[in-house]
Formats: structure tokens, C-alpha cells, sequence
């Protein structure tokens, strides 16, 4: 993208975007901007820009709180002055460009809503959705703001009661349209008919659509499984009174195929019971006993696949590790996705890899461990001084041990999240739900605790990560702030923590001056008694937590030694790590034993 040097190149500029430039005009305009003196106008036309318009609202990137605890959005409204506005509505008047006039109209609606910007924002968007739809039918390829432009129009049309039917008819003429029932742009139809069920008060009549989901369904055979089972799933709420199709029927021969032509163990006993499960739904009760005999045949326990191998001694690393963790994604449902994340041992089992590695080092080059080693923060000042022996060896064994996470696994666990995230099969809500139904953060009480309330409080912290998340995958934001976030889930990782040892151990400790208090988050990972945890994971919660040859993040927060390039989306997906993992165990209610 050419870079903006004055006014007149920046409004030529802006007359030619359209949904493919978008965030690179963004970008131009924001480089532009900091180079001026705040030149209002350039802020006017970049802070529109950066508004998310969706589902009929118009809201900011994140939303804050201010000191009396009010909720605000960043951008805001009310950040324009009247001559802004003005200023915005000549630009509305003026401009030939449909997507800018689209967005000039739905802030000024939004500010002062009028029919008449309403219909700016309808007729815009219907020229935009027609040049769209050939753009994407003579590419067949999707482009990702034809949706949302669609849904956005029908919400001003019913709000504003103005040309309802013509946005009524021409999502019902994209939904019926075969050209986008194939397995590139099926999502579209797809999309369209979750609007629809969601609106069935206004569009009544319509009885194909489960015809539509199951042609859909014959097309895209070549796609993975998850890609049919949202189909199939689709389909069944479309077809819930006239049973034309067996939904269910149909996603136990997937599940089955699927385990049949599986490799993985793992995979094979998980599409086996998803089998056994829809073919008892579906009627087929021998087929499903039958399966269900089978997967008791399977392990029981899971043995995922390893980083190790092949991988680890490959010169393309970096390739070879994004590739496996887009495998993982690729061929996983999000329940399956984020079990992986919290129970593989692999993640966090290179403990012993890293002593060893420190044993050999001080075999081939004993000099480098017979010295004292300083630890300096930020400003080169000594904060401590580590000596030979063992807290030489933990200081080495720590560093050996940030190499291997920095350079193979946090990448690692990064782009899974980040693919999870941008394929949809990572969300605030799916993460929240799998947190309630599949772990202890669910129960309501928990034995020899009392009420559990650790899954309220986490809800907020989630959707704090996600709004930073987008910041960055989105919004081409390079340094977004985890500070909320990585503050906050250090806190209830300690409190967890501290639940999960007072069930089999003595919490409270008494001080010499007789006040009796909990143990501190050092004595508990330092207990040799709290073997409820594996030893890879201990030690990666203390390299993470409280070690100064680690991270040592919660004793940095504590103390407010924390800088801003320390609230990183690096250490926040090893806090996030962290969570899932103390959430794998299973708390019972007859004993107080804690099982992995």
C-alpha cells in the first residue's frame, strides 16, 4: 500500500476501498495520522474506520470501565464533536464509494437515528451485496464482510421499517441459489439459514431449507468431518417437525466411516462413541450397542500425539511445527481441541529433558556452572545472586527449559489457539462452556470446600483475553495490552491452586508471631506432599509463577514489577495453558482424593 503524504492523496485513497483493502487502508491511515498534528480530519476518517458494524450495532474495539465503574467502548460516539459530524455527513453526501458511505450512514444513524441515514445504510449495502455476490460466485471464493453486510441490512430494514421485502427476498434468492451449495461457499447458505431459524416470526412459510441443508451435505464430501457434522446438526433443527431426513442416522455412518479410516486411537474411540451415541438417536439400537462394545475395547486413557521425533530434529522447525498444530485444528472438533490442550502431557512433560541437558553441559563445560551467576532486571541492577550447586543447576535448568518453550511449544500452543481461533472452533463461549460442562469449574460445590464460584469469576477474565485477542488477529493491532487479563488469572491460578491443595493437605500454617494464615504459593509448589500434580507440571507452574529464573510472573504482579512488555499474548496462552491444565482433574464428592 502506497504510504499517505498529504489530504488529497488520502480522500483518492479512501474512494477505492473495498472489503479486500480494507485493514491495509486502515493501517495507511493510521501511519498517516501519527505523522500529522492530530489533523482532525484524518483522525475523523481513520476513527470511522474502526468501528465494528455487525448485526445491526455499531460498537468499538474494546470496552472499558472507567473510575465510577461505567462501561465505555473504545472508539466511541461520543468521541466525535458536532463539527466532526458535519464533517462526516458532507463525507456521506459526497463520496461514490458504497462501503464508505455505508459507514458514514450507520454512524450517524447510530448517533442520531433517522430513517433517512437508514436508508442510506440499506441502499449502500444492497449495491455492496450485488457486486459482492458476483465477485465471490466468478472467484468462488468467500469474501468475510458479504455476511455480515446482509445480516446488518435486515436489522436497519426492521428497524426502520423500511424495504423489508427486498432484503427478506434476496436472502431467501442467496439461500436457494445452487451455485453456492459447494464446498467453498456453502457457509454462505449456511449462514443464511441460522438468520432465518433465529427470525422464524418473519419468515414464515419457508419449508425447503432442510432439502437445501442435505444437497449441501451430498456436496461437500470432501471436507473434513466437522465441516459435515455442522451441516448435519444445521439440517436437524431445519427439519425438527417433518423427520423428511435421518439427521441422526446420517451422523452416526459419518462418525463410523470416520473411525474406520482414523489412524489415531485417540480419534478412533472418540468418533466410535459419537457413532454409538446417534445410532441409538436414530433407532439403530443393535449398531449402536454393537459400537459401543467396541469403544469399550479402546484405552481408556488418552495417549495423544507427541512434538517429539521426527519434529524435533527437522531443519524447517518453525514449519513443521505450525503444520502439526493446523493438523490438530484441522481435524478436531473444539471439545477435542481444548481437551488436547489440558490433558496431553507432552505440553509441559520436558522437565527431565532439560536436567539432562544441564547434567551433559556440566560434563563438556563444567567452568560455565563453578561461577556465580547474577540476575538483573530491566536496568542491569544485580537482584540476586545465584551460586553453584543446586540453585546453579535450577537457574540452568530453567533457562534450557524458557529456550524449549519460547522457540518449540509456546508457537506451538499459540497457533492452535490462534487457528481455533480464526476457523471458528475457539470462542469466549465455547471455551466458557466446555469449562462448565467438561471440568470442575462446573460443580456447584465441591467436598470438604463449600460453594465453588472459581467459574463466575473466570467468565470475565475469558472475555477479556478474547477482546485483546481480536485486537491482534483482526484489528492488525501489533501490541495489545493483557494486563487485565494476565493480572486477573494469575490471581485465580493461586487461588486454584490453593483449593486443589487443601483437600488432601494442611493449608493453614501458623507464623512465629502466632497469626495462622495460609501457606504461601512457594511452600505449595514446594511441597514434596502435593503429588496431586505431575512433576513436569509443577515445575512449569513454578517456572511460570515464582521462580526469577522463570517467568516468575505471579511474584511480579504481587509486587508490581511487571512492565507493559511483560502483558504479552505469549505469556497469556501459557496462563491460559495453565488454567486448562488445573482444571483437567476431577474433584469427587465421597473422598477427598483428587484424580487425573
Amino acid at each position: 500500500m502506497k504510504e499517505i503524504t498529504n489530504l488529497d492523496e488520502m480522500y483518492n485513497v479512501l474512494e477505492e476501498i473495498n472489503t479486500k483493502n480494507f485493514s491495509d487502508i486502515k493501517n495507511s491511515l493510521k501511519n498517516f495520522l501519527m505523522k500529522t498534528a492530530e489533523n482532525r480530519k484524518i483522525w475523523c476518517e481513520y476513527t470511522c474506520l474502526l468501528f465494528r458494524i455487525a448485526n445491526g450495532e455499531l460498537k468499538g474495539l474494546l470496552v472499558c470501565e472507567n473510575e465510577n465503574k461505567e462501561k465505555f467502548s473504545i472508539p466511541n460516539l461520543d468521541d466525535f464533536t458536532e463539527d466532526d459530524l458535519k464533517y462526516i455527513e458532507k463525507r456521506m453526501e459526497n463520496t461514490e464509494n458504497d462501503l464508505l458511505k455505508l459507514r458514514y450512514s450507520t454512524i450517524l444513524c447510530n448517533k442520531y437515528p433517522h430513517v433517512d441515514k437508514a436508508k442510506i445504510i440499506i441502499d449502500s449495502s444492497g449495491n455492496l451485496i450485488c457486486n459482492l455476490e458476483q465477485e465471490i460466485l466468478q472467484n468462488n471464493k468467500i469474501d468475510s464482510f458479504f455476511l455480515i453486510i446482509i445480516i446488518n441490512s435486515y436489522r436497519y430494514s426492521f428497524k426502520f421499517n423500511y424495504d423489508k421485502d427486498r432484503i427478506k427476498s434476496k436472502i431467501i434468492d442467496l439461500i436457494n441459489n445452487k451455485s453456492f451449495w459447494n464446498k467453498d461457499l456453502y457457509l454462505i447458505p449456511c449462514g443464511l439459514i441460522e438468520h432465518v431459524l433465529s427470525e422464524k416470526k418473519n419468515f414464515k412459510g419457508i419449508d425447503n431449507l432442510n432439502d437445501i441443508c442435505w444437497n449441501i451435505y451430498k456436496n461437500i464430501q470432501s471436507l473434513n468431518i466437522w465441516n459435515k457434522i455442522k451441516v448435519l446438526e444445521l439440517g436437524k433443527k431445519c427439519d425438527s417437525k417433518s423427520h423428511k431426513y435421518n439427521w441422526k442416522m446420517e451422523l452416526g455412518k459419518l462418525y463410523e466411516k470416520e473411525m474406520e479410516e482414523s489412524e489415531d486411537p485417540n480419534l478412533k474411540a472418540y468418533h466410535c462413541l459419537n457413532a454409538s451415541v446417534n445410532y441409538k438417536k436414530a433407532g439403530k439400537i443393535r449398531q449402536s450397542e454393537d459400537l459401543l462394545k467396541k469403544y469399550r475395547e479402546f484405552p481408556q486413557e488418552f495417549k495423544y500425539s507427541t512434538l517429539y521425533g521426527e519434529i524435533e530434529h527437522t531443519p524447517e522447525l518453525i514449519e513443521e511445527i505450525i503444520a502439526y498444530a493446523d493438523s490438530i485444528v484441522e481435524q478436531n472438533e473444539p471439545t477435542f481441541i481444548l481437551m488436547y490442550l489440558m490433558k496431553d502431557p507432552r505440553l509441559t512433560e520436558y522437565y527431565e529433558n532439560s536436567l539432562s541437558f544441564v547434567e551433559k553441559s556440566k560434563e563438556d563445560f563444567p567452568l560455565l556452572h563453578i561461577f556465580p551467576i547474577a540476575l538483573r532486571d530491566e536496568n542491569g541492577f544485580v537482584i540476586e545472586k545465584i551460586n553453584p550447586g543446586i540453585d546453579g543447576d535450577n537457574h540452568a535448568t530453567m533457562e534450557y527449559y524458557n529456550w524449549l518453550i519460547k522457540f518449540i511449544y509456546l508457537p506451538f500452543i499459540s497457533r492452535i489457539i490462534n487457528t481455533s481461533y480464526i476457523t471458528g472452533k475457539l470462542s469466549p463461549k465455547i471455551i466458557l462452556e466446555f469449562l462448565r460442562d467438561k471440568t470442575w469449574l462446573g460443580l456447584d460445590e465441591i467436598h470438604n470446600v463449600g460453594k465453588n464460584d472459581f467459574l463466575s469469576m473466570i467468565v470475565p477474565i475469558i472475555n477479556n483475553y478474547f477482546q485483546e485477542f481480536e485486537l491482534t488477529y483482526l484489528y492488525n493491532i501489533p501490541a495489545p495490552h493483557f494486563s487485565l487479563f494476565i493480572d486477573s488469572l494469575i490471581l485465580k491460578i493461586e487461588g486454584i491452586l490453593k483449593l486443589i491443595y487443601g483437600i488432601d493437605n494442611e493449608i493453614k500454617e501458623q507464623k512465629e508471631n502466632g497469626v495462622i494464615q495460609d501457606k504461601s504459593l512457594n511452600k505449595i509448589l514446594e511441597d514434596e506432599n502435593f503429588d496431586f500434580i505431575p512433576e513436569d507440571e509443577i515445575f512449569f507452574l513454578k517456572y511460570l509463577l515464582i521462580d526469577k529464573s522463570g517467568l516468575n510472573l505471579r511474584n511480579k504482579v504481587a509486587h508490581s514489577l511487571m512492565r507493559k512488555e511483560d502483558y504479552n499474548i505469549g505469556n497469556a496462552n501459557l496462563l491460559l495453558l495453565a488454567l486448562l491444565k488445573l482444571c483437567s482433574f476431577q474433584l469427587y464428592f465421597n473422598d477427598k482424593t483428587v484424580k487425573k
